[in-house]
């Protein structure tokens, strides 16, 4: 019995060293690999890569069929470490916006057009954190497709939901500039065109008056204009309410007593222009399309009023009336 235990100690003992040996193998192994794969990656290689090139700026008079984007193929230089990186910590930054605006680009034929592609080294260059030199272009120019648009001018029209603190309201008309653009587009997105929406004006509790710029809504209609922004200035005045009373004026035909031959118009006001509202500046009469229907009441209506007045209500709404014989 210990003979038989004995025995398996020492093969215990053999066996254990047999695995020491064996990872101390493999640690030289992989430590021989490291050092020759950090001596291969200080090598300069030349590889392919490739960017996708995103056209933005476009002129106002012109369009570009979709995609607008192509790819730009290219030779890179540099040492093995810096292509790891760029291959696994810069992959998802392979794009590049080229500004039609900012960059000088020739005329090939009717619609195509192209640009060097030197115009893109420096910046290439920067991402791929290589030096311009060691950037070699598959293709020297980049061509892409614009089309003429066809234009039209159209009013400017402001999207707006203000709501204002008790009291106070808009004062006059909202007033934007410029009032009109000139916008390029399809034909068949003009021809239906009536007027250009900014984007929507939201304020809650406004009790002053608003001066800002605000953009255009212009991609909804696959239009482009020189102007993307525009001007307004909203006047808000606090409000008072105030009354008059004055006759209901009778219509000339046919001839009509009313009763009663008056009314009280009620009317909010601006506190600018509360002094500058009196009696005169109101006249009210009846709709007579009542008498068609025999109806034994008319609607007192409002024939004449300031522009800056609000009428809120009329007491009363409706009179009698007799209908005279001439």
């Amino acid at each position: 019995m210990m003979n038989a235990i004995n025995k398996i100690e020492h093969e215990f003992i053999r066996n254990e060293k047999k695995r020491r040996r064996f990872f101390v193998f493999l640690f030289f192994v992989f430590l021989a690999t490291l050092f020759w794969l950090l001596i291969k990656l200080s090598d300069d290689f030349t590889v392919q890569d490739s960017f996708e090139i995103v056209f933005v700026d476009l002129p106002a008079d012109k369009w570009m069929p979709a995609p607008r984007s192509q790819k730009l193929k290219l030779s890179v230089t540099s040492t093995g470490f810096n292509i790891l990186e760029n291959s696994v910590l810069r992959n998802k930054n392979k794009k590049v916006l080229l500004s039609l605006k900012q960059v000088a680009y020739r005329k090939q034929n009717q619609n195509t057009y192209f640009i060097s592609a030197q115009n893109l080294r420096e910046e290439l260059a920067d991402k791929l954190d290589v030096d311009a030199s060691d950037i070699l272009f598959n293709e020297n120019e980049i061509y892409f497709t614009l089309e003429d648009l066809k234009s039209k001018t159209v009013p400017v029209a402001l999207q707006q939901k203000l709501s204002f603190r008790p009291e106070y309201e808009l004062y006059g008309q909202v007033k934007i500039t410029p009032s009109t653009v000139k916008v390029f587009g399809p034909e068949e997105v003009l021809d239906t065109l009536k007027q250009i929406y900014t984007e929507p004006l939201i304020k809650n509790d406004v009790f002053e008056a608003i001066s800002d710029s605000i953009s255009l809504r212009l991609s909804q209609w696959q239009l482009t204009s020189n102007i993307d922004t525009v001007h307004i200035n909203i006047e808000v005045e606090r409000f008072t309410e105030a009354s008059v009373t004055i006759p209901v004026t009778p219509p000339n035909r046919p001839a009509l007593r009313l009763f009663p031959d008056q009314a009280r118009v009620f009317y909010l006001v601006a506190m600018r222009d509360f002094q500058n509202i009196d009696a005169k500046s109101f006249e009210i009469s009846v709709d007579t399309s009542g008498l068609h229907t025999r109806s034994q009441f008319l609607n007192i209506i409002v024939v004449k009023k300031p522009a800056q007045v609000h009428v809120s209500r009329i007491l009363p709404e409706e009179v009698e009336y007799l209908i005279l014989q001439p």
